[in-house]
């Protein structure tokens, strides 16, 4: 008997230890802190992806119920013509710790073609609600709220139901677009800046990228995935952009930084192999751009992202 309690305490002890060795991981995997509003919008006036005019455009801003019973900070802004009507509505999703100052580096080329741009803060940052970061597990449930809330609005301003309807993403928040509804008729197109393939995958990553030898990350994965499921209902491997496309039937545009530090570029490798399996796979197209860092490809490649952007929107919308 005496064995056995001792025996039965070390795997109690090492148990509570393998937990708690999950915990550090899943807190620091889903309760990344997240930067202000005047945070970001200081990074963005310092790094020139913002300007002051830009700034000093009208815009309305309000919230959206979210279906996980809280708000979401919401903002549309017009074309700056007076009295011009949209031709198409776009709709941003930051990535991970930063707001919807971070996507104002690419909605200047749609505002100044006539689209109407709106953007939000997902849950648990800047301004929404929400517990912790899921990387798009919740945060889907989310994007199809601020769908609904702009189709009302487009109805209720009288914009024409067939007006086209692009995701634009970046980072987490292209991993939240990828895996939000593929079937959803009512997006013609998605635009994927530097996501992730898949939540397991990118974890492990990161922890290769700090030097936690590779032998124990695949226990290190699996402990912080149990906590998180333990402490928010998922596990990591249910996160995957790279399974969710698989039956995509919008057309994908995926941009990638090939020095990506945080999102490697054969992740967008990985996500254009899947893509290409789904109904959208014929019209889908990635770029990667030499040299660029994460979410950086606009900015060291700025004639060429956007002349490749440009070039496939108009390939599909008249």
């Amino acid at each position: 008997m005496g064995i056995l309690m001792v025996f039965f305490l070390i795997l109690t002890l090492l148990g509570i230890c393998y937990l708690g060795l999950g915990w550090y991981v899943s807190r620091a995997v889903i309760n990344k802190p997240g930067s202000s509003e005047e945070q970001t919008l200081s990074h963005g006036l310092e790094e020139g992806e913002i300007t002051p005019a830009f700034m000093d455009m009208p815009r309305e801003e309000f919230t959206v119920p979210s279906p996980w019973g809280y708000s979401l900070r919401t903002l549309h802004i017009h074309p700056p013509e007076a009295g011009r009507s949209a031709v198409g509505t776009v709709i941003f999703i930051h990535g991970i710790t930063s707001t919807w100052h971070g996507m104002v580096k690419y909605m200047g080329d749609f505002l100044e073609r006539g689209w109407q741009v709106y953007a939000y803060n997902q849950r648990n940052h800047y301004g929404s609600g929400g517990r912790n970061k899921t990387y798009g597990f919740f945060e889907k449930g989310d994007l199809k709220a601020v769908l609904d809330a702009v189709e009302l609005r487009n109805r209720q301003r009288g914009l024409a139901p067939q007006l086209p309807l692009v995701l634009y993403g970046e980072s987490m928040g292209a991993a939240t677009m990828l895996q939000y509804n593929p079937q959803d008729p009512r997006i013609r197109l998605r635009v994927n800046d530097c996501s992730f393939s898949d939540m397991t995958e990118v974890v492990a990553f990161g922890m290769n990228q700090v030097g936690i030898p590779k032998g124990i990350q695949p226990f290190l994965v699996f402990a912080g995935s149990l906590v998180t499921w333990l402490r928010q209902g998922f596990f990591f491997r249910q996160v995957s952009p790279r399974e969710a496309v698989k039956t995509m039937t919008s057309p994908v545009l995926t941009l990638h930084g090939e020095d990506d530090e945080t999102s490697p570029v054969r992740m967008a490798r990985e996500l254009q192999e899947a893509i290409q399996i789904s109904p959208a796979g014929s019209e889908s197209r990635m770029v990667t751009f030499p040299g660029a860092g994460h979410a950086r490809s606009i900015l060291e490649h700025p004639d060429r992202y956007r002349r490749e952007l440009w070039q496939w929107i108009e390939s599909h919308i008249d």
